[in-house]
């Protein structure tokens, strides 16, 4: 019997990377390469490439990246821009050392796999995050459910789909409410549910100045002296920390569980990487003396000097 085709979206910008891919996923399974430099253009807006990456992983069964740590950043940000357009599981393909693993994970990807690819082993991994994807989406939908019967007013429903036994019948025309009232009763759930989501619990550091950094929260921008300078998703959640401790020495540990959520000592420079990521742009703009490295302590952000 024929097997069902398998779609994999590899991006890589090593030949080698591709043809040890192309080789393990023979015929009638596909693979489309595309390269991970210049997906974004110099103002870190999509680039015609990063366009065409997107419509690629949305065709493919799995978003399959040659990871490698001089690039987290921008894999981060690749990871972040794949959710926004589908919901295809992203698998960073990885050398067999387990800071790589951790690394890889702590920057975004779903899961990870390694040299030699055996593609059972990858569809069945693919399989499991799927399953895993579908679940949450469920619970999501029956707690949506939940909260717009709710809004308009409607009886519970048991948990095998039927009226409870000892519903009332409809009330009449009359007495029912006005479907426009009711509507604008949901509209008005909706926006405060989403509003609870998006913005931050606490409201009273919207925005984080430093000197002449300017973070905010709610918007998700970031400037220097008022101009705009695009940060990757954990870049942001990194200076976000050290603004909010301005001033005080962060150790990795610290930084890792504020803007990782990760509590635990991950043997990598997953941070050292990020923070030299930080400082190039921060220099790009005349304050790279602000974020400072405190020997055998951590990182530090100062005010400018004001010589």
């Amino acid at each position: 019997m024929q097997p069902t085709p398998f779609t994999i979206c590899l991006v890589t910008d090593s030949r080698t990377v591709r043809d040890a891919v192309v080789l393990s996923c023979p015929p009638p399974h596909r693979v489309q390469t595309m390269g991970l430099q210049g997906i974004l253009e110099p103002d870190h807006s999509l680039s015609e490439q990063g366009e065409a990456l997107l419509e690629a992983a949305a065709d493919a069964d799995v978003v399959l990246v040659s990871w490698s740590l001089e690039h987290a950043p921008l894999i981060g940000t690749l990871c972040h821009l794949v959710r926004q357009a589908t919901r295809r599981p992203i698998l960073a393909l990885c050398g067999g050392s387990q800071d790589e693993v951790i690394a890889a994970l702590t920057t975004g990807v779903d899961e990870v796999v390694h040299f030699p690819l055996y593609l059972p082993v990858l569809q069945a991994r693919v399989a499991a995050l799927e399953r895993h994807d579908d679940v949450l989406h469920l619970e999501a939908a029956r707690t949506l459910k939940a909260s717009l019967r709710h809004t308009l007013g409607a009886e519970p429903e048991n948990t095998d789909g039927h009226a409870p036994p000892d519903a009332r019948p409809a009330a009449s025309s009359e007495s029912s409410p006005d479907p426009a009232d009711a509507l604008q009763q949901l509209a008005a759930a909706v926006q405060d549910s989403i509003d609870e989501v998006l913005m931050p619990a606490d409201r009273t550091e919207d925005v984080l100045t430093v000197g002449p950094l300017r973070l905010e929260r709610h918007t998700f921008r970031f400037f220097i002296h008022d101009d705009e300078v695009e940060l990757t998703p954990k870049e942001f959640d990194v200076l976000q920390d050290l603004m909010r401790h301005r001033g005080e020495v962060r150790t990795r540990d610290e930084i890792l569980e504020a803007a990782w959520g990760i509590d635990f000592d991950t043997g990598t420079n997953t941070v050292d990487v990020y923070m030299h990521f930080l400082r190039k742009k921060l220099k790009a703009h005349g304050v790279g003396g602000m974020l400072e490295t405190v020997r055998g302590r951590g990182f530090r952000l100062v005010e400018p000097d004001a010589g």
